[in-house]
């Protein structure tokens, strides 16, 4: 079966209601992508809260290792992780952050402004 771009054009334009182009409402196939997605999310919660409840699964796992971390944690160990956080928070912040917020235009705007009065 071959890729056809008008059988794909009429899909997505059946998905939209008759009668109203300017107007986007939800057609059948949204709403039911939509239910299964809220479906999907609420078993995982309730799935989550069981294990939970109950201390099976990844929440027995969890508090395991919290208490192994709790139990042969050092100085030297407290002092590495905060060492190693605040290192991957700088190189990340200053890397991504500082890229796409461009630190220092709002003070060279500024600086223009006065200067052009």
């Amino acid at each position: 079966m071959e890729w056809d771009a008008n059988s794909s054009r009429d899909f997505v334009d059946s998905s939209r209601s008759p009668g109203h182009d300017s107007i986007q409402a939800p057609s059948g196939l949204r709403w039911s992508v939509a239910i299964f997605v809220f479906a999907v999310g609420t078993a995982l919660v309730a799935i989550m809260l069981i294990m939970i409840h109950t201390d099976s699964g990844f929440a027995r796992l969890d508090r395991n290792a919290s208490l192994f971390g709790a139990r042969h944690s050092t100085a030297l160990s407290i002092r590495f992780g905060l060492a190693l956080g605040w290192g991957w928070f700088a190189l990340f912040s200053v890397s991504f952050g500082g890229y796409h917020l461009r630190f220092g235009a709002p003070a060279k705007t500024a600086a223009k402004i006065v200067t052009s009065r």
